[in-house]
């Protein structure tokens, strides 16, 4: 069984252990840390039988929110967490009276475009040499608040 939750402090190791062996560029300690303590931001953990397996991070200014990451423990992937996260994410803020939900993605990062397309995002926009390490495009996607979630 899974369970979506707010992360905690005790999240931050799993959280940044996650972020490293998912990104070329992740998320420190220090930052993961901050993140937790702004309002603007909102991070949440899925968990399969209370263990961790990812997190997705975003941050909310007005009727904007932006999704800054989605992490899911290698072993976890391609299981549906990605999605049920994202899933989450959006719900919230609609709820909350977000008009806009952006992200960026690497172009070559084909299974996360894949499943933002599948939960309603859709590509806007190409932005030059936005990833360092490799250095690459990034395509911004948009949710579609037309789309209903299921």
């Amino acid at each position: 069984m899974t369970e979506i939750k707010f992360a905690e402090k005790k999240d931050i190791v799993p959280i940044y252990e996650t972020e490293t062996l998912s990104f070329s560029q992740p998320l420190s300690k220090n930052e993961i840390e901050n993140i937790l303590n702004n309002k603007s931001y909102t991070v949440m953990i899925i968990q399969k039988q209370k263990r961790y397996v990812g997190h997705i991070i975003f941050y909310t200014v007005g009727d904007t929110a932006e999704i800054i990451s989605v992490a899911i423990r290698e072993e976890e992937r391609n299981k549906g967490h990605g999605k049920k996260l994202v899933i989450e994410a959006v719900t919230r803020n609609i709820e909350t009276g977000v008009k806009n939900i952006l992200l960026e993605v690497r172009v070559s990062n084909a299974a996360a475009i894949n499943l933002y397309k599948a939960c309603g995002f859709k590509i806007i926009a190409e932005r030059t040499d936005f990833y360092e390490k490799p250095r690459e495009n990034a395509y911004t996607m948009k949710y579609d608040i037309r789309k209903v979630m299921l």
